[in-house]
């Protein structure tokens, strides 16, 4: 299985950031979050995805500090 490494990174952050989003959108529907908390989820989540695409895990936030900007932009809104 040699040269998988890359693919599998790729699938499991994939994976990962679809959870993150269905789980995201469920939490913000089931506190009745306003709708541009649901836009930012919407924008940032596959944003963060295509930086670690492109640019690597390095380039990328991770998921607590993806929640965190999330609630800091929510706040400020």
């Amino acid at each position: 299985m040699g040269g998988t490494g890359n693919q599998l990174d790729h699938l499991y952050n994939c994976v990962l950031h679809i959870l993150y989003l269905i789980v995201g959108m469920i939490t913000a529907s089931f506190i009745g979050a306003p709708t541009s908390t649901r836009a930012l989820l919407l924008i940032l989540v596959p944003g963060n995805l295509a930086a670690t695409y492109h640019h690597g895990d390095s380039a990328a936030l991770n998921f607590p500090s993806l929640t965190a900007l999330i609630f800091v932009l929510t706040a400020g809104i």
